[in-house]
């Protein structure tokens, strides 16, 4: 079990995929960051992972997610994310098995590198 954050109803999501990126996803961001303070509530950030530090570093109430992780081993693997990267960037969590980006059960159930290996 997970013992980081601690997501509580009301929560919500804001997810830019790739429609928004750099100056524009920042905007987004500090302005959601101003809101979630301002009213209380939590919100989930889901930027484009080459986002994900700037958005860490300049905003202090979102919970900024990465879009995907894959659950490989440290080496091979173009084109894939592994968690240790994610948690480096300054992510806090992952949006797994999004309706664009499908994982099978047996990987979902799978525990990740990134969660048995020291970061």
């Amino acid at each position: 079990m997970y013992r980081g954050i601690q997501i509580t109803p009301p929560f919500f999501e804001i997810g830019p995929k790739a429609f928004l990126f750099g100056k524009e996803v920042l905007k987004l961001a500090r302005h959601a960051s101003r809101i979630s303070e301002k009213y209380r509530v939590q919100i989930i950030f889901t930027p484009q992972y080459v986002d994900i530090p700037i958005l860490a570093q300049e905003t202090k109430n979102l919970l900024i997610f990465a879009q995907h992780m894959d659950s490989l081993p440290l080496g091979w693997g173009v084109g894939s994310v592994l968690p240790e990267a994610v948690k480096a960037a300054g992510a806090v969590g992952v949006l797994l098995n999004h309706a664009e980006k499908k994982l099978p059960l047996d990987e979902l159930e799978r525990p990740s590198s990134g969660l048995t290996r020291s970061v």
